[in-house]
């Protein structure tokens, strides 16, 4: 008789001809108790590594959803508003807050904390604004 233990043919994950070369399998399903969210502020154009980023992403579907936050068009994304793309995986999530929308999002969330009203406000959401335009990766780094 043989020693070794086999791996239930439902723990093998779905066939990936890629990662079948490489030896990697996927995990099927979602964790039964934890999920992690990964929060993205993507900000400027999209690389043109996106689609390798997305395909990486959704690898890790098991116990991970990925929150991609953006102004207008990702490449790879789905209509205004928070939509699943057809072209990323399932558990890579494409939130369009439209044009200076993260700026927006961001000056009034600081406001709010803050105690401010007004003009003060619109100031703040101008210099984000100016920031994430002009220095993307500053901010992201």
């Amino acid at each position: 008789g043989s020693s070794t233990l086999e791996e239930p043919a439902h723990a093998r994950g779905p066939a990936d001809p890629a990662a079948t070369r490489m030896g990697v399998r996927a995990c099927p399903g979602h964790h039964p108790r934890y999920r992690i969210a990964i929060v993205v502020a993507w900000l400027g154009s999209t690389p043109p590594w996106f689609a390798h980023f997305a395909a990486s992403a959704g690898r890790s579907a098991y116990l991970v959803d990925w929150l991609l936050f953006h102004e207008g068009d990702l490449s790879a994304s789905a209509a205004p508003g928070r939509a699943h793309s057809p072209h990323l995986p399932a558990n890579v999530h494409s939130i369009d807050l439209g044009p200076d929308g993260l700026a927006a999002k961001v000056a009034f969330g600081m406001a709010k904390v803050l105690g401010w009203q007004g003009v003060s406000t619109r100031r703040l959401a101008a210099m984000f604004k100016t920031l994430f335009r002009d220095h993307p990766r500053l901010v992201a780094e």
